[in-house]
């Protein structure tokens, strides 16, 4: 552990600094990648540690100078030279796209430079289309070049601009194709003169190309089952999204400047912390490259990113002049690791809070039997966001699964509803029950309400599997695909190259077994099957036709 934190600043107590401590005690180690963590309060850091190797194969640890990819932490970068742009008088907010980038599909209805800061273009995740390999992407390298090729090739849209908010990595990579064409220079060039520069961020910088020898350059990695650790091998030059590489000494600079701003004024920074509007006025919890929400009842901006083995999370919390900053190269979960920390650093506002706000609606927990409890389980799926969950009961509590090692506790509070418990927020579940099937309502992000629908799983024989098999083509991919049985099960291969397996879920659905992607096989009046349809969580109604 290299412990920077001067003593004469921090308002911390020994006992949080030791907390904090013992949360990223399981990377000090000089043979462990690790993290870099900072915590500053009024202005001043707080707490300055780092922990484990930023570059195992050369013996050099992590420190508060470590240069750090700073995955979709980047996007307020992005956002901020767009901005800076628009004070400059070179474009408006509200300016068509194809204005600045007349390759991008006309889709019927125009897609504004504000449709792709907020997330609300409906544009496809380039990064998601990638995860179906084709001839267009074969060799799993991206750029920003290769990244609108895939865009400017779909026919459709998630859904009509300004309708919905789906975050999409697509958006912020055209934002910095629409920099360098509104500039006159790169993205890289421009943040440097605009932001990098002025605010004294020298160890900070868009990486137009991850080949090149970077002094103090973090490397990423991956853990296997036997806990070897092993580098990514596959560097992309992909940015706008990505692609800001900076230091905890260098986000302390651009947290000075959200507080007490240099670069873009005190307009720039209202309008990073706004939330954007969906085109019927609903507020949405996203601003510019920036997440807009409730932390515990605490007012919350922040963001996370995540790509190969870097992880990144900025948290800040104005009203409590506080804000932590953890940069990590290993894929760990940076959510839990940040929410530990803040739960240490603002106990007593958060407490304060909850007891005030709480108070007055704590649910009553009902008691009820294992038979009554039997009642609310089974398996469920989310037609609108394509989600597969169980409700089941284990040593004698109810439970809510997402996948592997990711459930909740449901507690019941009426003879309909249950209480989840997560991490930043309770979520109250309500049933309908009609016979033997069910439906489940709550809401998500305080205003997205997710619904889903009871079903039985089926039995899969061979003979079933049987009548998908064959080739199929996406226009969208450029590429033809082949759905062959191997080893018993179906599987999605390219030129006899298995890609992905597929699980049964339920009749004519199939799910990508490492993949959160669903596929749905689409039959004429004929009862033969022309074709499927996919979706995943970035990606809605691609549609590949049988041959």
């Amino acid at each position: 552990m290299i412990n920077e934190t001067d003593y004469s600043q921090t308002t911390l107590s020994s006992e949080q600094e030791n907390q904090i401590d013992a949360i990223f005690s399981q990377y000090n180690s000089n043979s462990s990648p690790g993290c870099s963590v900072a915590v500053i309060k009024d202005g001043q850091f707080a707490y300055k540690k780092s922990f484990g190797m930023a570059d195992l194969g050369n013996d050099i640890p992590f420190t508060s100078d470590s240069k750090c990819e700073l995955s979709s932490v980047s996007k307020q970068f992005t956002a901020t030279c767009i901005a800076l742009l628009s004070f400059e008088g070179k474009l408006d907010f509200d300016d068509d796209v194809r204005k600045y980038l007349p390759q991008l599909p006309d889709y019927g209805k125009t897609i504004t430079i504000r449709h792709l800061l907020h997330h609300t273009s409906g544009i496809r995740d380039y990064r998601c289309l990638m995860r179906f390999p084709s001839p267009m992407n074969s060799d799993n390298y991206c750029n920003n070049e290769d990244g609108m090729k895939i865009m400017f090739k779909q026919k459709n849209l998630n859904f009509m601009p300004g309708k919905e908010f789906l975050y999409s990595n697509s958006g912020y990579l055209l934002l910095a194709e629409i920099i360098k064409v509104v500039s006159g220079i790169s993205f890289k060039e421009y943040a440097e003169k605009n932001i990098f520069k002025p605010l004294g961020m020298h160890n900070s910088f868009v990486d137009e190309d991850s080949s090149t020898v970077v002094k103090n350059r973090v490397v990423s990695y991956k853990r296997d089952k036997e806990n070897k650790y092993s580098s990514f091998l596959c560097a992309n030059n992909d940015i706008g999204a990505k692609g800001v590489v900076s230091t905890i000494n260098d986000l302390f600079l651009w947290n000075q400047n959200i507080s007490d701003p240099k670069v873009g004024g005190k307009k720039l920074i209202k309008m990073l912390v706004t939330k954007g509007l969906l085109e019927n006025n609903e507020e949405i919890e996203y601003s510019f490259g920036l997440r807009v929400y409730p932390y515990r009842n605490l007012s919350f901006i922040g963001h996370a990113g995540g790509y190969q083995g870097f992880r990144s999370m900025m948290m800040l919390f104005p009203e409590q002049k506080t804000s932590i900053f953890i940069l990590c190269n290993l894929p760990d979960d940076i959510y839990a690791l940040s929410n530990s920390v803040a739960d240490i650093v603002l106990a007593t506002e958060i407490n304060a809070k909850n007891t005030s706000s709480e108070s007055k609606t704590k649910p009553v927990i009902v008691n009820l039997s294992k038979e009554e409890l039997d009642k609310y389980c089974g398996y469920f799926w989310c037609e609108e966001a394509q989600l597969v969950r169980k409700v089941y009961i284990k040593d004698g509590c109810l439970f809510y699964w997402r996948d592997e090692g990711n459930e909740s506790q449901l507690m019941p509070i009426s003879k309909n509803e249950l209480v989840m418990i997560n991490q930043n927020s309770e979520v109250r579940l309500k049933y309908d029950f009609n016979g033997n099937s069910k439906k489940i309502s709550f809401h998500q992000n305080n205003n997205h309400t997710i619904r889903l629908n009871s079903y039985k799983p089926i039995d899969f024989n061979m003979e079933y599997l049987n009548k998908f098999i064959g080739n199929y083509v996406c226009e969208e991919l450029d590429g033809n695909f082949k759905l062959k049985i191997e080893s018993g099960k179906l599987t999605y291969c390219i030129e006899n190259e298995i890609i992905h397996q597929l699980k049964p879920i339920f009749q004519d659905r199939f799910k990508f077994e490492e993949e959160d992607c669903y596929i749905k096989f689409i039959y004429n009046d004929k009862k033969d099957i022309t074709g499927f349809k996919l979706d995943s969580v970035r990606v809605k109604n691609l549609y590949f036709v049988k041959q």
